[in-house]
């Protein structure tokens, strides 16, 4: 059973980003490699990552179902 939703206030974060523009069907192929590149360029900058990772899609076409 799900909690019920609260709205709560919390100190921004910064996120490091890395934008791929593929086909749906690429998603599960890409990501990995995608997300160690992102975890090097981070490292290499000498930064701690500080919580899990996320996706946010820009555009989801449709018409790729």
């Amino acid at each position: 059973m799900l909690d019920k939703p609260q709205v709560i206030k919390t100190t921004a974060q910064l996120a490091a980003v890395i934008q791929i523009t593929i086909p749906r069907e690429q998603i599960r192929t890409v990501m990995d490699p995608g997300l160690k590149e992102l975890m090097a360029a981070v490292a290499a900058l000498g930064i701690t990552v500080s919580g899990p990772w996320f996706t946010h899609h820009l555009k989801m076409d449709p018409n790729d179902l």
